[in-house]
């Protein structure tokens, strides 16, 4: 039988998050919105572009595959020890417009499909073991993409410094994968 070729994809990937109460006491509801995206992929000698700031340039078929995440929106609830809990509705993030709550089980399908590979990609760039500022790690691991099937992601992360959030210190990772 035919072998399929490798795939190489590179995206990048500009994101919000907008925390607020969530729909219980103590509880946040992280809104997180794709703003932008760029991708490159090479297959079969060929190399493919997308960039969401130019909608109508690039490949048709990356196009069609990448187009639909720019825009939009799932929310997280954490409870009141920051455990993630469940993916919402958009009805549960604060400050919503009439009619996005009306989302159909299609979207909700969407939207937690999309959730749970944040979630994956977000948790594949905590190290594994204590790290502090300047440290490095890679992360390698299989994640199946609802249309595209099971890829392989490389991370490679960076501790880059403590920031100061409300009082509280956080780290700041940066990665690229």
């Amino acid at each position: 039988g035919d072998v399929p070729a490798d795939q190489v994809v590179d995206v990048k990937q500009s994101t919000s998050i907008a925390v607020t109460p969530g729909p219980e006491a103590g509880w946040k509801a992280a809104k997180v919105s794709i703003d932008a995206m760029a991708a490159t992929m090479k297959v079969e000698g060929r190399t493919m572009t997308f960039d969401s700031a130019k909608p109508l340039e690039g490949d048709l078929d990356l196009r069609q595959a990448m187009a639909g995440s720019v825009g939009q929106s799932f929310v997280l609830l954490y409870d009141d020890k920051d455990q993630f809990q469940r993916v919402g509705d958009l009805s549960e993030g604060a400050k919503v417009t009439a009619g996005e709550n009306s989302a159909s089980l299609i979207s909700l399908s969407n939207a937690q499909q999309m959730a749970e590979l944040f979630r994956r990609s977000m948790a594949m760039a905590l190290p594994q073991a204590p790290v502090g500022p300047g440290d490095t790690w890679t992360s390698d691991e299989k994640i199946a993409f609802p249309q595209a099937g099971d890829m392989s992601v490389k991370m490679s992360c960076k501790f880059d410094s403590l920031v100061d959030r409300e009082g509280r210190p956080h780290a700041k990772v940066v990665f690229e994968s």
